[in-house]
C-alpha cells in the first residue's frame, strides 16, 4: 500500500488534481490563508507538498521582507470545479498587491517507477 496522497482527505481520492507553485508574503499578508480558504469554499480539498519560508530580516535597517513558497496539490470534485479554484487563486495574487505574490501552474509529473 503507497503512503503517498495519504494526507489528502479520503473523499478526493480520485478527484482531478494539479500543482499549484504560490509565492509572496504568505504569511504576513494572510495569503496562505486565503488561499486555502478559497480551496475549501469550493468543496475542493489540498496536500501541502513543499513549503519554504525564510524569516524578514529584522536586524538590517531595511527591514528587508523576504518572500515564502508552497507547492500545493489542488483536488476538485471535477475539471471544471478545479479550474474555477485555479481562477479564483490567480484572482486573489491579483487583488492582494501587497503579498506580491504569483501563482505557477507547475508541469504535471510522470507516474514514478515502482520501487
Amino acid at each position: 500500500a503507497s503512503e503517498e496522497g495519504a494526507s489528502a482527505a479520503a473523499g478526493s481520492v480520485g478527484w482531478p488534481s494539479r500543482d499549484l507553485l504560490l509565492q509572496g508574503h504568505l504569511f504576513d499578508q494572510g495569503l496562505i490563508n486565503q488561499a486555502l480558504d478559497i480551496i475549501e469554499k469550493q468543496n475542493g480539498d489540498f496536500e501541502i507538498l513543499a513549503f519554504s519560508v525564510q524569516p524578514n530580516d529584522q536586524n538590517s535597517e531595511f527591514n528587508f521582507r523576504r518572500t515564502s513558497s508552497v507547492s500545493l496539490r489542488v483536488f476538485g470534485v471535477d475539471a471544471s470545479a478545479l479550474e474555477d479554484i485555479t481562477r479564483r487563486l490567480r484572482a486573489l495574487v491579483d487583488v492582494l498587491e501587497s503579498a506580491e505574490g504569483s501563482l505557477t501552474i507547475l508541469p504535471a509529473k510522470a507516474a514514478a517507477p515502482p520501487a
